[in-house]
């Protein structure tokens, strides 16, 4: 595997298997990089020639590890935090939008990211569970105190919960349709008169097209 081994840090990060590079090290005085790759033979762990060895600082997926600990990768936060939100997008893309929106107000309220997606991840939504009881089963400890029986493992009633998304859904769905006068129209007829709203012209439906709800309109200038 290709191991980075970190000053400070016990644990050596391990990645993909290739040759054992236990002998490369023999005549290294670096006693801790020595331990650590005595571990990896024990393991029966391999390595290849793209190892880097008494390291400092690293990055690996996204983040920064060194002795102090671990944190965000400037260069991965600010390609979020310059991302520009989107202006002509169709509806089928608004949770998208909304989700950008979501964790750049997180990067910009909270100094630390990993603080904030924490209190993001534990704020409950609209059933009563955050995102960790539901994929965890528990609540996570965050900075806000608690006390500790709040803590302790607990499933929620997945039937119960069920029924709380429904309701929510179609209370969603009926704002939506209230808001936006949206209601079932009746199929249209050979004769009947329609408003083609792209060209700003009245039209005749001629026949049913191919595709659902699609017609052929006859139009003053021809057939759509």
């Amino acid at each position: 595997m290709d191991v980075y081994v970190v000053e400070g840090l016990s644990t050596p990060l391990l990645s993909r298997p290739a040759a054992t590079a236990l002998q490369l090290v023999a005549r290294l005085e670096d006693v801790s990089l020595w331990r650590a790759l005595s571990r990896l033979q024990e393991a029966g762990v391999t390595l290849n020639d793209k190892c880097e060895f008494s390291k400092s600082r690293i990055k690996f997926l996204g983040q920064i590890i060194e002795a102090s600990g671990i944190s965000a990768d400037p260069d991965k936060v600010s390609a979020v935090r310059a991302m520009k939100e989107p202006s002509n997008i169709s509806e089928s893309n608004g949770e998208a939008e909304r989700a950008v929106r979501t964790i750049k107000g997180i990067l910009k309220k909270s100094s630390d990211p990993y603080l904030g997606l924490m209190a993001y991840r534990a704020a409950p939504l609209a059933n009563g569970h955050s995102p960790t009881e539901l994929l965890m089963g528990r609540k996570i400890r965050t900075t806000v105190p608690v006390i500790p029986s709040q803590l302790n493992p607990a499933c929620a009633d997945i039937e119960n919960l069920k029924r709380k998304e429904q309701r929510y859904r179609q209370k969603q769905q009926q704002n939506y349709n209230r808001r936006h006068r949206a209601h079932d129209m009746p199929h249209l007829q050979p004769s009947d008169h329609v408003w083609v709203k792209d060209m700003l012209q009245r039209g005749t439906v001629v026949s049913t097209a191919d595709t659902l709800r699609s017609y052929l309109i006859e139009t003053p200038r021809g057939t759509l």
